[in-house]
């Protein structure tokens, strides 16, 4: 993979109390086939009291602490402290594939293009709310995109250039 174009992007991870869930989360993001020196991690902690910033520095991400309470919030926390000319947001429950942060960049290749969501799957749901969910494709960037009423994309899997979230000025932390 030919480096000299590509943007360095920070991962900006909400937690609060993810102990369980923040290891493999970390991981699978150490594992992408992008080069690793042109990406940071933040974990934007929202005040957990389990182990997820510990876990987390010992994982190699750099742990922010977001004082309002919220996912919003700590997306805004960990973005006002990144580096990155691009910020990609996925949320500690999920495991990234191995081309996540490549498949993101991949989509500013247009100049006009100010952000990028990526599809986010899911397991097999295991109760009625779940199924629920799923019936209604809730976590469907698809979906979500083509709502009449207010277009959006899950937070889950999306990217933005730093000067467009900026001005927009980033997440509602009303929400």
């Amino acid at each position: 993979m030919c480096t000299d174009n590509l943007p360095f992007v920070s991962v900006i991870i909400p937690a609060y109390n993810e102990a369980e869930n923040v290891v493999p989360c970390l991981r699978a993001i150490a594992a992408q086939q992008y080069p690793s020196h042109l990406f940071e991690v933040i974990i934007a902690d929202n005040g957990s009291t389990d182990n997820t910033r510990e876990f987390a520095r010992q994982e190699g991400a750099r742990v922010v602490h977001a004082t309002t309470p919220g996912p919003a919030a700590a997306r805004n926390s960990g973005a006002s402290d990144a580096k990155g000319e691009v910020f990609a947001f996925i949320d500690c429950d999920c495991i990234a594939t191995p081309r996540w942060l490549s498949g993101l960049v991949d989509g500013f290749t247009e100049p006009k293009s100010g952000a990028v969501a990526g599809e986010i799957l899911i397991g097999p749901p295991r109760t009625e709310f779940e199924r629920l969910l799923a019936g209604i494709n809730y976590l469907s960037q698809g979906a979500n995109l083509k709502n009449p009423i207010m277009p959006f994309a899950a937070t889950a899997n999306v990217a933005y250039r730093r000067d467009v979230f900026k001005k927009l000025g980033g997440f509602d932390e009303q929400l």
